[in-house]
């Protein structure tokens, strides 16, 4: 079969194509290779084994050195000494001050002229003016939230009570506080308030402090009042939070019964601050015992004494103690100490016996209720004020607490101050 002359220029012209595509196939490749591996990087130097372990051959780099003069100590006192091819290096102190410093990158080189401490930092240069004047104190009781340190003094010539408050504490944060709390700083803006119970209606008020949990306040404050009734009231500082709406937050209180305040001398004093749930609001308080006894399911109550019982119209009531024991709202059983005739500490000391099973604990309540007697029969008796232990469907805070730790100890008195609601 006979090729044709069209036959073969078609078969060359293809041909052709193929090698003009391999061509620049290649140029393609050839520059992009280039391109990917240039010229601009060096050879990776061979390496040689060693013990089993390749030894890379690097180039050594020659770095000169800088000179320099070790400053000479103050007068007396031993040169610093450093030895070629150490890194570290000794400085020998004075006679006075024991071990040697083994970084040459920093801490203090000595004492002596301002020279020599040119560049060291001076921590006395960073601390705050609240701190400046007292160093936070360390012995603070776990879960406290805070401690006011203040002074009282009362100038009988113009029947003024005095009260310098110096500085306040170890403040919780509002993170601490709350884990709702709006802002995400772990500080707070504090102010204080003084009061003289029962009267809550008159105060006064510090300056606020931004930004601290360790405000210092230095400042006084006066209140005119005779020394027969200043004897009678309770010193009350709350300590307020105010957030950045400006709401007021209630940290807690301090209570010091004035009853035996000495008026010859300034008397300086400390206390730790209260939660505002644990503080009455001049009511009194009262303190009982709980006794769990598991084997034959009872609870005994001891209701011990009384302290600042009775109100503005009341000062010394004839007061008793009713204790009303009850579960979902149903009464079982109600039981009254004898009443203390004409006295704001009065000292009862009774037990009552109530009997509660095993699944009774958690829905158990006791409602203690403190009264002025007026008749004699109990039909219009005053209420000074009252509070709630028992399990967690009825009672909250340190009423529930105290109720839990009796079922934790059972067969022990646990005894508790509980604070009257009005």
């Amino acid at each position: 079969m006979a090729v044709t002359t069209d036959q073969l220029y078609i078969i060359a012209s293809v041909l052709v194509v193929l090698i003009l595509i391999l061509i620049i196939a290649y140029l393609v490749w050839y520059f992009y290779y280039q391109r990917r591996h240039g010229k601009g990087f060096e050879k990776i130097p061979s390496c040689e084994r060693g013990q089993g372990h390749p030894v890379l051959k690097t180039p050594t780099i020659d770095i000169s050195t800088v000179k320099f003069t070790v400053p000479t100590g103050p007068p007396g006192s031993r040169p610093y000494s450093w030895a070629p091819g150490n890194d570290d290096f000794d400085v020998h102190r004075d006679a006075g001050t024991a071990g040697s410093n083994k970084s040459g990158a920093s801490g203090s080189l000595g004492r002596g002229s301002s020279e020599q401490n040119l560049g060291l930092l001076k921590p006395e240069l960073y601390v705050t003016n609240e701190e400046s004047d007292y160093e936070l104190e360390e012995d603070l009781p776990p879960g406290n939230i805070g401690r006011v340190w203040f002074s009282i003094e009362y100038d009988a010539s113009s029947e003024k009570l005095i009260v310098n408050v110096d500085r306040l504490r170890n403040l919780p944060g509002r993170q601490q506080r709350s884990s709702l709390a709006l802002s995400s700083t772990s500080s707070c803006d504090p102010f204080l308030r003084l009061y003289l119970l029962p009267d809550e209606k008159r105060y006064l008020q510090s300056k606020m402090k931004r930004k601290t949990r360790n405000p210092t306040f230095k400042e006084t404050f006066m209140f005119t009042m005779s020394y027969s009734l200043l004897v009678e009231r309770t010193l009350r500082i709350t300590v307020f939070d105010v957030d950045r709406f400006m709401r007021q937050t209630t940290i807690g209180h301090v209570l010091f019964p004035l009853e035996n305040l000495d008026i010859t001398t300034p008397t300086d004093l400390w206390r730790d601050v209260e939660r505002s749930s644990q503080i009455s609001s001049g009511a009194g308080r009262l303190q009982i015992g709980l006794t769990h006894f598991p084997d034959i399911n009872r609870v005994a109550v001891n209701i011990i004494r009384g302290q600042q019982i009775g109100n503005e119209d009341i000062t010394l009531p004839d007061s008793y103690v009713k204790v009303t024991y009850s579960v979902l709202s149903k009464t079982h059983k109600v039981k009254k100490t004898s009443t203390q005739k004409a006295t704001k500490e009065p000292f009862y000391n009774q037990t009552f016996e109530f009997k509660i099973d095993q699944q009774g604990m958690e829905v158990a309540c006791f409602n203690f209720e403190i009264f002025h007697s007026t008749s004699g029969i109990g039909k219009n008796d005053k209420t000074l004020g009252s509070f709630i232990v028992g399990g967690g469907l009825c009672a909250r805070g340190k009423e529930l607490e105290h109720w839990t730790n009796m079922l934790q100890k059972p067969q022990t008195v646990v005894k508790e101050w509980h604070n009257l609601k009005n």
